[in-house]
């Protein structure tokens, strides 16, 4: 209950005693609290009313009611699910679900692409999306070679400046690219750069003189930052094998290839283990390079490393990117070769460009990652004329087993290894330790 209002006037604050202030504000107080919930008591019969009404009126017409609640929802859904500008993706195969942990990571295939997309282009999308063109250098190359073209047979609009102009067509030609398959993180280094080099143009160059420097800037780029750096990176990590060494390499890295290849061709004595893994099997291809040089070879799989590593005496390894923290982003199985090549007491080093170190950090390999298509990873069915005997062992090897709606099999192309298992890195700025990557980086030694 509110205190009776006082029929007199207020008085001043300034005339008021400090205890009618008091007495004042307290009233005000209280005739707030009977104002809301006098509100309060009304809202709430209201509330009720509407849904006795609501429940009297379900039992005639229940259709009109959930198409009426439906309706809303089912827009805005359909809002929100409009396809946006630009290449658009296609849903995952009908009996295949997707798994919330790595559904940041799911690749879409492409339906359309733009209009706007160069041939150049596309045919360089084909080719990433099919996986001919694989490795961070060789990418990197395609990617400026590609874009190179588009910048050489644009025009841009009469009354605009080609600064202001290029970067808004070259968006379409990346994301194109990136929808075929997700950038490396050197492509990603790359592309800035390229699109600094268009911020940075004189606006009172002429357009053919503008597009020429860009060319020019381009070819300096693969030049300086790829080709001649891996001569460095040669010489660098030729200085760690010794006559007779046996060496590990994993996979296929275009940079260790160069290295066995020179050191060969120096005459210096030494053999190569080549450690691979399914589905890729990229160390065949370099055994072939290898072996056509006379280079004693051992071929084997990842899983029968532990049993080599007793006669390895140096492990060799490539990268797709080196982080900040000193940690090697590289194939899948990379970091098994270095954790167990360091618990044997083999050095690990590593043979790296400058332009793939990238200020991030990564804790394991899920946050940022790629998938390549899972199908690889199940060998095909024997033919339903075959013998009995490989049906029946074809049935029981848990791979070759029949496509289930509730299970899927994630093709992971890239882990994470962690600087303690690094000695060493070979780069076109010397031999460093992985702790001296991020000096080398703010340093300047990433940019173009």
């Amino acid at each position: 209950m509110s205190a009776p209002p006082d029929p007199r006037p207020p008085k001043p604050s300034k005339e008021m005693s400090k205890a009618e202030r008091r007495a004042h504000q307290e009233a005000q107080r209280a005739a707030k609290a009977a104002a809301k919930a006098a509100g309060s008591s009304a809202l709430s019969n209201k509330s009720n009313a509407t849904l006795a009404g609501l429940s009297s009126s379900s039992s005639s017409a229940p259709s009109s009611i959930s198409q009426s609640a439906a309706g809303p929802a089912q827009n805005q859904h359909q809002h929100q699910n409009q396809p946006r500008p630009g290449p658009t993706p296609q849903q995952l195969p009908p009996g295949m679900h997707s798994v919330s942990l790595f559904q940041h990571l799911e690749r879409r295939i492409l339906s359309t692409s733009s209009p706007q997309v160069h041939p150049a282009i596309l045919q360089l999308g084909t080719l990433f999306e099919g996986f001919k063109i694989v490795g961070g250098n060789a990418r990197c190359t395609a990617m400026l070679k590609g874009l190179q073209a588009v910048i050489a047979s644009y025009t841009a609009p009469p009354g605009t400046t080609l600064s202001r102009q290029l970067v808004t067509h070259l968006s379409p030609q990346i994301a194109h690219l990136e929808a075929c398959r997700p950038k490396s993180i050197s492509m990603g280094n790359a592309i800035r750069w390229l699109k600094l080099e268009v911020a940075n143009l004189d606006p009172e160059m002429g357009e053919q003189e503008a597009k020429d420097h860009l060319c020019q800037r381009i070819d300096h780029f693969i030049r300086d930052r790829i080709v001649v750096a891996d001569e460095v990176i040669t010489q660098h990590a030729i200085s760690k094998i010794r006559p007779h060494d046996r060496i590990i390499t994993f996979a296929r890295s275009s940079i260790v290839e160069k290295v066995l290849l020179r050191a060969a061709r120096t005459g210096i004595a030494f053999s190569v283990i080549l450690v691979d893994s399914r589905p890729m099997l990229e160390a065949k291809a370099l055994l072939r390079v290898l072996s056509a040089q006379g280079i004693p070879c051992t071929y084997a799989l990842l899983t029968s490393l532990p049993s080599l590593l007793p006669t390895a005496s140096l492990a060799l390894l490539g990268a797709h990117a080196l982080l900040s923290n000193g940690a090697l982003y590289s194939r899948v199985g990379t970091a098994s070769v270095a954790m167990l090549a360091r618990g044997a007491g083999v050095p690990v080093v590593v043979c790296c460009e400058t332009y793939k170190f990238v200020d991030r950090v990564m804790l394991d390999s899920i946050v940022v990652n790629e998938l390549a298509p899972s199908a690889s990873l199940l060998p095909t069915l024997p033919p339903p004329n075959s013998t009995p005997r490989l049906q029946s062992s074809a049935s029981l090897h848990p791979l070759r087993a029949p496509a289930q709606p509730h299970l899927r099999y994630e093709n992971f192309l890239y882990d994470v290894t962690p600087p303690a298992f690094i000695v060493g890195v070979a780069t076109e700025v010397g031999l460093i330790p992985p702790a001296a990557v991020p000096t080398v980086m703010f340093r300047g030694g990433t940019q173009g």
